[in-house]
């Protein structure tokens, strides 16, 4: 597929001047190539053409405009859109970094990126606080590149006027979002090449540390931010006043917060000192032993987080295997976009280490969660093993008994397969996963072992039917991965499919929410005879 212009939705909305003294009317562009339309813009302001960019020769681009082929000097003129070439190899490039992202992690993938590489990076004076400039030199030629970060608002229009080739974002990119990305232009995005999750991170609840409350309710939380609750005392916490502390709604981590904590009838009280970053937050939160505020996980460095206690009794902590696996309710993603274009040699260079496992020590140093996987025996997981066992409706002893021989030496890798609702389809986030569990299986990683794929239902229905269906998703994972893989790895491992229907629920089955995430598929682990001597 050729490289589809982002800017064809905008700039085909309005008309662009071809001279001083001609308009080129929408209906005129209809036989061009729409997937290479550009606009050329003079230095000096005086003049703009928008045609299909046939490509660049001898320090000139080939456009084909509706006055016929013409060559224009580069140097006279700024080229905007998707399809234009990359600026000279030895200038630079920006990298656009959403603001409840941060520099930091930035700096640190960059720093890594560096010293993976055999280059030096060089921090230069920026007379802005949003703006964060870098120089890497290459040890080997002494080449230059200055590599400049951003925050604002947008960093997809950012990437569609020219000034990023990537963006750093903690919100998908959706059509609803800007409806400047849709249909091809938003597939060509989303494509796995321009788009992928780098990190991890989430909204917490934190507390000071001399506070004795160790987990809320949403409901409880909800209460405090509301007004309706305005004492420790009421929590078990001491007869000390609440003060709370709150970033402003329109922040990601704020609409999170109202969508999935504050639900559609509560506001937040006029009380609540309303602050513009994790920093403030965790000042107050630090300083006043009565205060609680919620800010990323990232942010947090030594504010104690709440753990949430789930209207069926359910506790989740913000820990990384929680959010690698999706169990916490307030995770997110961040994600890393590249401009679907040629870009410079470097940013395809930061891009390409970014997928690899090296990248992941920087990711981890900036304080988000990677995407390394994680294991967790049956045993650290006291807290659901309880609840299923005395909570559950329908529990069945034979079954859980039966769990327990077969999991309790074994661990469980911290990512987990789900499908898209009403569909035999991964989701997005599995399919990711899929990818790396079968990259780790090729390594040999797990060579040796016995790797169990084991399904999960919800509580909807019968306890036999739950199990049924659980055992067709763990069968629909295995077909999945063993065609992702190659015949000589699937032979190195033993490949056993089990099922346990509605037990260890990683939330409430009272809500579609907490259906939607019981409905999965588990990898576990373990040395091959394990099971038989322990019996």
């Amino acid at each position: 597929m050729s490289r589809l212009s982002i800017l064809k939705v905008a700039l085909l909305s309005s008309a662009i001047a071809l001279s001083a003294n001609s308009v080129v009317a929408q209906s005129a562009l209809s036989n061009f190539d729409q997937d290479a339309l550009v606009e050329l813009k003079a230095r000096d302001g005086s003049t703009s053409l928008l045609g299909e960019l046939l490509g660049v020769e001898d320090g000139f681009y080939i456009i084909r405009t509706e006055i016929g082929e013409l060559k224009i000097n580069i140097a006279s003129a700024t080229c905007e859109g998707i399809s234009c070439p990359a600026e000279s190899q030895g200038e630079g490039f920006a990298i656009h970094v959403a603001p409840g992202i941060g520099l930091k992690l930035a700096s640190e993938i960059i720093r890594g990126y560096a010293s993976e590489t055999d280059a030096d990076v060089e921090f230069l004076e920026s007379d802005r606080a949003d703006r964060q400039i870098i120089r890497m030199t290459r040890r080997t030629t002494g080449q230059s590149t200055e590599i400049v970060f951003f925050s604002g608002q947008s960093g997809f229009s950012s990437m569609v006027n020219g000034e990023a080739q990537l963006t750093l974002q903690d919100t998908p990119m959706r059509e609803e979002i800007d409806p400047i990305f849709s249909g091809p232009a938003l597939d060509q995005l989303l494509s796995p090449e321009n788009e992928q999750t780098v990190a991890l991170d989430a909204v917490i609840v934190a507390v000071n540390p001399e506070n004795p409350v160790r987990y809320l309710s949403k409901a409880e939380i909800a209460g405090i931010f509301s007004g309706e609750i305005s004492n420790w005392l009421e929590l078990g916490g001491g007869n000390r006043p609440i003060s709370v502390h709150a970033l402003e709604p329109s922040h990601v981590r704020g609409e999170l917060f109202s969508k999935r904590v504050m639900g559609s009838g509560n506001l937040l009280s006029n009380n609540v000192n309303l602050v513009q970053s994790d920093r403030e937050v965790l000042a107050e939160v630090r300083s006043d032993p009565g205060a609680i505020g919620f800010l990323s996980r990232s942010g947090a460095e030594s504010a104690r987080p709440i753990a949430i206690r789930e209207s069926c009794g359910l506790i989740t902590r913000p820990n990384s295997f929680q959010l690698k696996t999706n169990g916490y309710p307030l995770t997110y993603p961040v994600f890393l976009y590249r401009r679907p274009a040629e870009i410079h040699s470097e940013a395809e260079g930061l891009v390409d280490w970014l997928a690899t496992e090296d990248s992941q020590s920087a990711i981890r140093r900036a304080g988000f969660v990677d995407r390394n996987l994680e294991r967790m025996n049956l045993e650290d997981m006291g807290m659901m093993l309880i609840h299923t066992a005395a909570v559950e409706p329908d529990f069945s002893p034979g079954q859980y008994s039966e769990m327990m021989r077969e999991l309790r030496d074994a661990e469980r890798l911290s990512l987990s397969f789900r499908f898209r609702t009403g569909s035999s389809a991964l989701d997005e986030r599995s399919l990711a996963n899929l990818e790396v569990l079968g990259r780790r299986m090729e390594a040999r990683e797990f060579a040796g072992l016995e790797m169990l794929i084991v399904g999960f239902a919800d509580a909807i229905g019968s306890q036999a039917r739950n199990t049924q269906l659980a055992a067709q998703r763990a069968q629909s994972v295995r077909n999945i991965l063993v065609r992702s893989v190659s015949p000589e790895t699937t032979s190195r491992l033993r490949l056993r499919t089990l099922s346990y229907g509605e037990l260890l629920p990683v939330a409430c089955n009272q809500d579609e929410a907490g259906r939607e995430l019981n409905r999965r598929v588990e990898i576990w682990v373990r040395r091959p005879g394990v099971r038989e001597i322990g019996r």
